[in-house]
């Protein structure tokens, strides 16, 4: 699917690469690596011992029990079968221990190499409040908020009122995903949801920001090799989100191809930040952009994305080849970009066992029949089996549907016939959302804000 990266060896030297993930980012990993001719260690929970990616890898090993602290997220248990195994490096996928700068410094200091940015790196880029400073030090626009710790719910009072309704009060650091974001629509629910903050943990881990009304979410990839090279490789909007996590993805951002000065902006943007934290790896910085083209950082991540793939797509680039070449300590090659320009348009779809007409409620259950699609421009990234239990144990994301198009309107195409082939039986998923909003005449025109996804669920 991916042509060879132009200028790098083939076959990067970081010999055997234990995957410390589950799901489909592991089998995604794992047939890069074996593409390449590279060795692959597993590791499992009791429920995944019949997981694809168990099958596909060269080695693997149990970490016995269930839960994540007891198995994909701890560190312990993980090291102990990296020295068993005699791997050389260890490829964290995304989530669990993706952007934990503790384990990879203990990597760093058991002689690991751990394919992400280094552990300095991720301590900085983990904190989004040092993050927000930072941008607007140098001169990277950040929504109104505070740039400080707040201690007390008098400071917090103040600054809201200051940025004036509603807000979100958001964990400073380390917290993925949308997780412990919450919005404030007026004073009177703002002290309520302190104490309920406070009673959970210190009100100093969290800070304010303006709530941006109507607004899109677009990230920028990035590439930056241990020479202090970066690059960036486009945009993806992300705007169609259900409790701030996202579940569609498309490449290019349609406002963004149709204003090149507004997109080198962003990019040039982006890449100012990931050089001040002197980033490494496969990342992204992401933004929201209002309807006025004015755009805001909100992060940066230290890791590869969950919706990687439509920029492999319009590229025709593979990032996880990329960031082993670059764990190697090869320099990115100088053309890449160049070599490798946008082409066409691509869409992700994940398929979640959740129930949209509930919430997007969990729907653990065995899946009784899985038949995935087929077709030109199609890719799937997943990990189902008829049988397959989903258990309440890991994140209930499936699979994820990608789409290639010579446009925007053949990626559309191509993906409504996708999602509409896709056979998935046993428990309740969210295909039939993903494709009511690709019918909507609002997403059809790219013209699209936060606001659809919610419209639809109504």
């Amino acid at each position: 699917m991916f042509p060879q990266s132009e200028g790098v060896a083939q076959r990067p030297a970081v010999g055997k690469v234990m995957v410390a993930n589950r799901g489909e980012i592991a089998v995604r990993v794992i047939r890069t690596c074996s593409r390449l001719g590279m060795h692959t260690v597993a590791v499992y929970s009791d429920p995944d011992r019949e997981a694809p990616h168990v099958r596909l890898a060269t080695e693997a090993y149990p970490l016995g029990g269930c839960w994540v602290e007891e198995t994909y997220m701890n560190v312990e248990k993980l090291l102990d079968i990296a020295r068993r195994s005699g791997v050389r490096a260890i490829h964290p996928g995304y989530g669990f221990l993706s952007e934990n700068a503790a384990f990879a410094r203990v990597c760093e200091e058991a002689g690991l190499i751990f394919i992400g940015s280094p552990s300095s790196v991720l301590r900085q880029a983990g904190h989004k409040l040092h993050v927000r400073k930072l941008a607007s030090s140098i001169g990277v626009p950040v929504l109104p908020g505070s740039l400080e710790p707040l201690k007390s719910p008098e400071e917090f009072r103040l600054v809201c009122a200051q940025v004036g309704y509603p807000v979100y009060l958001k964990p400073a650091a380390y917290s993925g995903g949308g997780r412990g974001i919450q919005m404030v629509k007026n004073e009177a629910e703002l002290f309520p949801m302190l104490e309920r903050i406070g009673r959970n943990g210190d009100l100093s881990n969290f800070y304010v920001e303006k709530w941006a009304k109507e607004a899109k979410h677009v990230e920028v990839q990035l590439l930056g090799d241990v020479y202090g090279r970066v690059i960036a490789l486009g945009e993806r909007e992300c705007t169609i989100q259900r409790r701030h996590q996202k579940l569609i993805e498309e490449a290019p951002c349609a406002r963004l191809h149709r204003d090149e000065t507004l997109q080198l902006q962003m990019r040039e943007a982006a890449l100012r930040i990931a050089r001040a934290v002197n980033f490494v790896g496969a990342g992204t910085v992401e933004f929201l952009l209002d309807r006025r083209g004015n755009f805001y950082v909100i992060e940066i991540n230290c890791r590869l994305q969950v919706e990687h793939p439509v920029t492999e797509m319009v590229r025709g680039i593979d990032l996880v080849e990329q960031q082993l070449h670059i764990a190697a300590g090869n320099p990115l090659h100088m053309g890449l970009e160049v070599a490798h320009p946008v082409t066409g348009a691509a869409i992700e779809c994940r398929v979640y066992a959740e129930d949209p007409k509930q919430g997007f409620l969990p729907s653990p259950g065995i899946i009784t029949q899985a038949v995935e699609p087929v077709g030109e421009g199609v890719r799937v990234d997943s990990a189902l089996y008829p049988g397959m239990e989903v258990t309440p144990y890991y994140d209930s994301m499936l699979a994820k549907v990608i789409t290639w198009g010579k446009d925007r309107p053949q990626a559309l195409e191509r993906m409504r016939g996708a999602l509409k082939s896709f056979v998935l039986e046993g428990i309740k998923h969210t295909i039939p959302f993903c494709l009511a909003v690709l019918e909507d005449p609002k997403f059809i025109s790219g013209d699209y804000n936060y606001s659809l996804a919610s419209n639809i669920t109504r």
